[in-house]
Parts: C-alpha cells; structure tokens; sequence
C-alpha cells in the first residue's frame, strides 16, 4: 500500500563487539581501574605517561611508576 515501509525481516538491533571487552590498569598500590572499551576513544603511552581518553573526552593519566600491569580482557 502506499505510504507503507517494506522493511522485510525485522532486523535485531547490532551489539556493541566492545562491551564485554575492558581495560584494566592495575597500579603498584593495589588500586585496579576497570573500563569497557565501549567507552575508551583511545589509550596511549607518551612520554612515561599511560594516558586513557575516554568517549566522553575525559583523559586520565598515570605515571609508568605506578603502574603495574595493563591489560585489556
């Protein structure tokens, strides 16, 4: 009929591939910083500086001295 949308099979909305992956910085004092990767815009290492950008524009740096171990599950 007219004005009517053929959309065929209704399609499933797509998931994120990223939210069950995460980021995790462990730093030397025991204090672990637990992100998903769905919010991560980036995250480098500059200068002795690990640096995380979130989606959101909010950057958080740590020393290399204190961290520990960075790993992404």
């Amino acid at each position: 009929k007219k004005g009517e949308k053929a959309d065929g099979p209704t399609s499933e909305p797509k998931v994120d591939p990223l939210a069950s992956i995460r980021l995790i910085v462990q730093l030397k004092t025991g204090e672990v910083i637990e992100r998903p990767m769905s919010q991560i815009q980036r995250f480098s290492w500059d200068k002795g500086i690990l640096v995380v950008i979130g989606k959101d524009g909010k950057a958080s740096r740590y020393s290399i001295l204190d961290v520990s171990k960075v790993t992404i599950e």
